[in-house]
C-alpha cells in the first residue's frame, strides 16, 4: 500500500531486450510468404527470428504420455514453419531495445497466409471426412 510494488514489466536490466511474438488469427493456415525487411530496418530492432531460422538452433519437442495407449503427439516447434495449427501459434519473433519498439515492428511484418480448413471440435476430428491437421502422424485413431 505504499507504492512500491514491483512488476516484471518494471525490471530494466543492463543489455536487457525485449520480445514480442507475431501470432497467427488463423487456426489452420499454410505460411506462403512473410516479409520482416521493413521490421529489420526500425531503429531499436535486434532481430527479427522465423520458424526456419529458428529450427536450424532448436529441435522440436514431442509431448510424451506413454501411459495413455494410443496417444500421438505432433513435433512443435517453438515458432512454426510452414504452417501454423491452431490460432495464436506464433509465426515470428521481435527483439528490441523496449516493448514498445518490438511491438511497433511486430506491426510491420507482413505474413501471407493460405488458409485451410480448420478441426474446431473432437467429433469432427474423428470423421474420416474431415482433414488431417498433422499428416506426419498418420491417419484417424479408430474407436
Amino acid at each position: 500500500m505504499q507504492g512500491r510494488g514491483l512488476y516484471v514489466s518494471d525490471v530494466e536490466l543492463p543489455r536487457m531486450v525485449h520480445v514480442v511474438f507475431l501470432r497467427s488469427p488463423h487456426a489452420h493456415a499454410r505460411i506462403a510468404g512473410m516479409d520482416a525487411a521493413a521490421a529489420r530496418r526500425m531503429p531499436g530492432v535486434i532481430a527479427v527470428v522465423t520458424g526456419p531460422q529458428l529450427a536450424e538452433v532448436i529441435t522440436p519437442w514431442v509431448g510424451v504420455l506413454s501411459h495413455l495407449k494410443g496417444l500421438k503427439s505432433a513435433p512443435q516447434s517453438a515458432i512454426a514453419i510452414d504452417r501454423v495449427c491452431w490460432q495464436g501459434e506464433a509465426v515470428a519473433a521481435v527483439v528490441a531495445t523496449s516493448r514498445a519498439v518490438a511491438e511497433d515492428a511486430a506491426e510491420n511484418v507482413s505474413v501471407e497466409y493460405e488458409e485451410l480448413d480448420p478441426v474446431t471440435d473432437m467429433r469432427s476430428a474423428l470423421d474420416p471426412a474431415t482433414p488431417v491437421i498433422h499428416p506426419s502422424l498418420g491417419d484417424k485413431p479408430r474407436f
